[in-house]
């Protein structure tokens, strides 16, 4: 080998050996701890990991109310949380940490009427070169005004009605309708308001609204409180039909009846004022029987604690319109006729009211003609069977005066209908059928599980005349 061929070969290895230096330099530093690392990351983030504030902070806004709410730290640093003194109403459950975590911050309610502010800082107790991450929590003030109970019921014979209140307002006012003078204020202050309800003298129940509101006009505040007090007729326990707008109805009492409508053109409904909606049934023909529309069904046929109920006594009330057709017919207004059962019915023939149980057998109470009715004419009737065989067990009242009583036909057995169903607007017929239509107008419709007193039926017509 010569000396040029012996020098290249020596150049050659030379140049191999720099090139394995430099790859094992390269690659030691790659791996070494000191080596190029990841840019700091520190912020808080929502559960889904949307930011919160923005990549350095920012506001974010609270409800007022207690609240909790949780973040996640990410980071991939040494971190802790700062919330300056005076924001002891705003705490963490973690305050330091490192990388990636869940915290929690727990707010109490803000009674004040002012917003107020607690700052969070989020900090590397690493690196002191990254900025902090601010997060400024806003908490809403305002005016807070809490009543219990909104709702209150009380009895016939009244009583105080204490409602507490949890407000922050420095002053409030109660309000009464100035119609309602059965209810007065007895005292009032930021803790309590005590309201005394007189004893009722009407017969069914009455309702009024109370408000309670902030004195200052800057806070305008309200909260409202019903009030229910019961009439001195306890409500009816079986059927109490209430007129809808669209021509249907339901019943109000604690039987809940399934009341179905044969809705038609000859069925309409009349707003008004004390009833919220009244049925006018107007048939082509009055006393007109198989009409298939224009009228109510309250089947009871499956019903057996209402057949039970109306088995040992019962009374029927109706608010209804008449007068003298010229058809010498008899149109039934409410009735479930057929082999036993009820009615009321109009005798066209010579204007009178009668109340129809069959008590043992066919049991009619009929008042006196009340001579020319030319135009239609609102009655409040009620028929009532005390569950006995007496002499005056069965009675029949015209606007609050007894107009007839007898004793039952035999015994003191009720005797359902083979058609176990009443018809408002008509007598029961066959399936979806009603018999000797009704033509007027029909505002109450009530079935008490009792025989009602003179002194309660008094009461109930007076409260019509109010």
């Amino acid at each position: 080998m010569n000396k040029l061929m012996k020098k290249n070969l020596l150049m050659n290895v030379w140049m191999m050996l720099a090139l394995f230096m430099c790859m094992g330099i390269f690659s030691c530093s790659d791996n070494s701890e000191d080596g190029v690392k990841e840019p700091p990351v520190l912020r808080l983030v929502d559960k889904n990991g949307n930011s919160v504030g923005g990549i350095s902070g920012g506001d974010y806004n609270l409800t007022g109310n207690v609240e909790n709410l949780t973040l996640r730290v990410m980071s991939n640093l040494d971190w802790k949380i700062t919330i300056p003194e005076g924001n002891e109403w705003f705490k963490v459950d973690i305050a330091e940490g490192v990388g990636f975590k869940e915290v929690s911050f727990t707010a109490t309610e803000n009674e004040g009427l002012e917003e107020r502010k607690a700052q969070v800082i989020l900090s590397s107790t690493q690196n002191s070169s990254v900025p902090d991450f601010i997060l400024n929590c806003i908490q809403p003030g305002g005016p807070r005004l809490i009543v219990t109970p909104e709702n209150a019921s009380v009895g016939k014979e009244g009583k105080d009605v204490i409602v507490a209140i949890s407000t922050n307002l420095p002053s409030l006012k109660c309000i009464i309708p100035e119609n309602v003078k059965w209810i007065t204020q007895k005292s009032l202050t930021n803790k309590q308001l005590v309201l005394t309800v007189a004893t009722s003298d009407i017969a069914k129940i009455r309702t009024a609204t109370v408000e309670v509101t902030s004195e200052s006009s800057a806070y305008p505040t309200t909260k409202s409180i019903e009030i229910r007090q019961a009439g001195t007729v306890d409500m009816a326990e079986l059927l109490d039909v209430k007129f809808n707008a669209d021509g249907t109805a339901e019943d109000l009492s604690a039987m809940k009846m399934p009341i179905k409508t044969f809705a038609g053109p000859t069925l309409t409904m009349i707003e008004n004022e004390t009833f919220g909606y009244i049925a006018k049934f107007d048939p082509e023909t009055v006393n007109q029987n198989k009409i298939t529309s224009g009228f109510y069904t309250v089947d009871f046929t499956q019903n057996i604690s209402f057949q039970n109920a109306i088995a040992d006594g019962f009374s029927m009330e109706l608010y209804v319109t008449a007068k003298d057709y010229g058809e010498k017919s008899a149109p039934i207004p409410m009735g479930c006729h057929g082999g036993g059962g009820v009615a009321f019915i109009w005798h066209d023939d010579n204007n009178s009211w009668g109340f129809e149980p069959y008590i043992g057998n066919y049991s009619a109470c009929n008042m006196p003609p009340l001579g020319e009715v030319p135009e239609e004419t609102w009655y409040h009737v009620v028929g009532v069977w005390d569950g006995t065989g007496n002499a005056d067990a069965i009675k029949l009242y015209v606007d609050g005066k007894v107009e007839a009583q007898r004793a039952p036909a035999s015994g003191n057995s009720f005797q359902l209908p083979g058609n176990k169903w009443f018809v408002i607007g008509g007598d029961a017929g066959a399936a979806n059928e009603a018999d000797r239509a009704y033509k007027g107008q029909i505002a109450i419709t009530r079935i008490y599980d009792r025989a009602l007193t003179a002194e309660e039926v008094k009461a109930l017509y007076n409260t019509l005349k109010e």
